[in-house]
C-alpha cells in the first residue's frame, strides 16, 4: 500500500523527537493488519499530510478518520479501551495528531489536560504504561513525547491538581490544599540528571577526540547533549510559569512580575536548541505557554516565528492553532484575561452539551 510506504519513510517521524525502533507512528512496526483502527488512523494521517502538500486526498483523509474515531467510540462505550488491545494506544497517539481543533469525543492527553485545566480523562494507566513499556530503555518515552520522564510525571500531577483547583474555585465551602503543588514545585526546582545536564567533562572529551577520526561526528554528539539540556530546560521552566500562573496567581489581580522573568528563561532555552533538530519541535507547549506571558515584542516574535517555521516544515496545523492563540492573548493583553480565560471561553459546550473547540499544543 503506497501511503503506508510514504508514512514509514516520512509521516511516521514527524511526530516524534526523533526516530526509533518501537515508532508508534509506523505501521511497518506492528502487525496493523490485525488492528482496523490502528490502519484507519494510520490512513488517515498519511492522506492529510498528502492533501497538505498536492491539494488532493482530504476526502479520503477525513473518511478515515472519521472512521477511526467511531471505533474509539465503539470500544469507549464497551469498556474495551481498558484493555490492552493489540495497536489501540498507537491509533490514539496518531488521532492526537490529527485533532488539534476537535470534538470532544475523544479523551486527550496530558498536554491538553493542562490547558483546559479539566483533568486527564483518558484512564491513568495509559499515560503509566506509556512511561513503562520498555523500563530498560528510557529513551523510547523520549522519543515520543520530548519531555523528560521525571517532568513528564510531574506534569501529570499538575493536570490532575489544576482539574482539582478550577473545581474548588466554584464551591463556597471547599479550600483547595496547595501543599502538593508546591511539593511538585519544588521538586520540578531541584530537578537535575546527568542525561540533561550541561556540564562537559573536559578531559573526557579530549580522550575521546583523540580515539575518534570523525571530529564531526564528535562535535554533533555534543551539540545533541547541549539541544537535550535546552530542550529540558523549556520545559522545566515552562511547568514553573504553570505553577505560578494557574495556582498561585490571585486572578482578581494584576500578573506577576515573575512571570516574565520564567517567560524569558524558558523562551531563551527553546531559541538555544538548535531549530534543525527535532528536539526542537516537541517544545510547542513551552512556546504557547512563555509566550502568552512575556511582554517583550522580541520574545513574542520569537514564538510566532517559532510556530510558523514548524508549521511549514511539520505540515501540523496545531502550530499555526498556537500562533492565532497567541496573537489573541497578547490582544487583549492588560484586560485581565489570560490564556486559560480565552481557551475557556472558546471551550464552551455547545447546544448538546458538548465542546464545541478542542486546542491540542503539543
Amino acid at each position: 500500500m503506497l501511503t503506508n510506504q510514504v508514512d514509514d519513510q516520512e509521516f511516521c517521524v514527524l511526530p516524534l523527537t526523533s526516530d526509533f525502533d518501537a515508532n508508534p507512528f509506523r505501521c511497518g512496526s506492528l502487525n496493523w493488519k490485525k488492528s482496523d483502527i490502528l490502519l484507519h488512523s494510520i490512513l488517515a494521517l498519511s492522506y492529510r499530510h498528502i492533501n497538505r502538500v498536492t491539494g488532493k486526498c482530504g476526502r479520503e483523509a477525513s473518511q478515515h478518520k472519521t472512521t477511526a474515531l467511531k471505533m474509539l467510540e465503539e470500544r469507549q462505550r464497551s469498556g474495551r479501551t481498558q484493555t490492552a488491545e493489540n495497536g489501540l494506544l498507537e491509533a490514539v497517539l496518531i488521532l492526537f495528531t490529527l485533532n488539534v481543533r476537535a470534538n470532544t469525543d475523544l479523551r486527550w492527553d496530558v498536554t491538553l489536560a493542562l490547558t483546559t485545566r479539566k483533568g486527564c480523562v483518558l484512564p491513568h494507566t495509559y499515560h503509566s504504561n506509556l512511561r513503562r513499556q520498555a523500563p530498560e530503555n528510557k529513551n523510547a518515552f523520549y522519543n515520543v513525547s520530548g519531555c523528560p520522564e521525571e517532568l513528564f510525571g510531574y506534569m501529570t500531577r499538575l493536570a490532575m491538581y489544576a482539574r482539582e483547583f478550577e473545581l474548588a474555585t466554584t464551591m463556597t465551602c471547599v479550600t483547595f490544599d496547595t501543599g502538593p503543588v508546591l511539593s511538585v514545585e519544588q521538586a520540578i526546582k531541584d530537578w537535575r540528571t546527568p542525561a540533561y545536564s550541561d556540564c562537559i567533562d573536559i578531559e573526557a572529551l579530549e580522550n575521546d577526540g583523540s580515539q575518534k577520526s570523525d571530529q564531526q561526528e564528535l562535535e554533533e554528539a555534543l551539540n545533541y547533549k547541549q539541544d537535550l539540556h535546552h530542550c529540558a530546560e523549556a520545559w522545566r521552566y515552562a511547568l514553573l510559569l504553570y505553577i505560578e500562573r494557574v495556582f498561585k496567581w490571585d486572578r482578581k489581580s494584576t500578573s506577576l512580575p515573575v512571570l516574565g522573568l520564567l517567560a524569558r528563561k524558558a523562551l531563551n532555552h527553546v531559541s538555544s536548541c538548535r531549530r534543525g533538530t527535532m528536539l526542537q519541535k516537541q517544545l510547542l507547549l513551552p512556546t504557547f505557554l512563555a509566550g502568552c506571558e512575556t511582554t517583550n515584542l522580541e520574545l513574542r516574535e520569537q514564538a510566532k516565528q517559532y510556530c510558523e517555521w514548524w508549521n511549514d516544515k511539520t505540515r501540523y496545523d496545531m502550530f499555526l492553532t498556537a500562533a492565532a492563540l497567541l496573537e489573541e492573548v497578547w490582544a487583549k493583553y492588560g484586560s485581565g484575561s489570560w490564556w486559560g480565560s480565552i481557551m475557556d471561553e472558546k471551550c464552551q459546550p455547545g447546544a448538546h452539551g458538548y465542546t464545541q473547540n478542542q486546542y491540542l499544543l503539543g
